[in-house]
């Protein structure tokens, strides 16, 4: 990302802590980094923001100087989103003639339910 860089109130080291796919770390030079499906498992910058997982297929089609804002949003409601998402899915399959209720193990695809 970048853009105006952001400032903190200190500029100390830290250890490295876990990070998953969605996490917007802060390094010195201020200038945001998202982290996604290529990112290390661990990281040293201080971590500012989480994108939302109803919202990281958005933030993966995001181009190089692209504008993006962020707004705060609370665990309920990106718990609602996810659903909504999960549900747009099902629909999108079952309009495909496709069955949602199709899940896959290692290289055998079975119908939901079958063990």
């Amino acid at each position: 990302l970048s853009g105006t860089p952001l400032k903190t109130e200190s500029e100390c080291d830290r250890l490295s802590e876990g990070t998953t796919i969605g996490t917007l770390q802060l390094p010195p030079d201020g200038g945001p980094i998202l982290l996604m499906a290529d990112s290390a498992p661990t990281g040293g910058y201080r971590r500012i923001a989480h994108v939302i997982a109803a919202d990281l297929p958005h933030a993966a089609q995001l181009r190089p100087g692209q504008t993006v804002l962020f707004s705060k949003t609370s665990l309920r409601e990106a718990q609602q989103l996810a659903r909504e998402q999960r549900d747009d899915l099902k629909r999108a399959l079952i309009m495909a003639g496709l069955s949602p209720a199709i899940r896959t193990v290692g290289r055998q695809t079975l119908p939901a339910g079958a063990h």
